[in-house]
């Protein structure tokens, strides 16, 4: 949908465990050509910026 519409995807999940879950690092951010722009870690929270031209 995001390359059908042009839009930028961003995509959030946590890291690390929760009781007996353990969450996947999935956080990113893909551009409308499906190019990943940024990825967030698999072990630290942390706050992912990106600058766009």
């Amino acid at each position: 949908m995001a390359v059908e519409n042009q839009v930028y995807l961003l995509a959030v999940d946590q890291v690390g465990t929760d009781g007996t879950v353990t969450f996947a690092k999935r956080s990113r951010i893909v551009t409308p050509s499906e190019e990943i722009m940024a990825e967030g870690s698999d072990h630290a929270k942390e706050l992912i910026l990106v600058k766009r031209n």
